[in-house]
């Protein structure tokens, strides 16, 4: 399994339906003051993301 994509590689999966989960890992500060977010994106604390 991939841990990271490119955009490019994301629009590739998402074009032929890939089973994709999308993980925003931004601190939360940052994640709370920004209006954008992914569709389908969940964000995890990024601290706990390897657990």
């Amino acid at each position: 399994m991939l841990k990271s994509v490119t955009i490019e590689q994301l629009e590739t999966l998402i074009q032929f339906r890939a089973d994709v989960q999308i993980l925003d890992v931004r601190k939360k500060p940052a994640y709370d003051e920004d209006n954008y977010v992914a569709e389908g994106a969940e964000w995890r604390d990024p601290g706990a993301v390897g657990d």
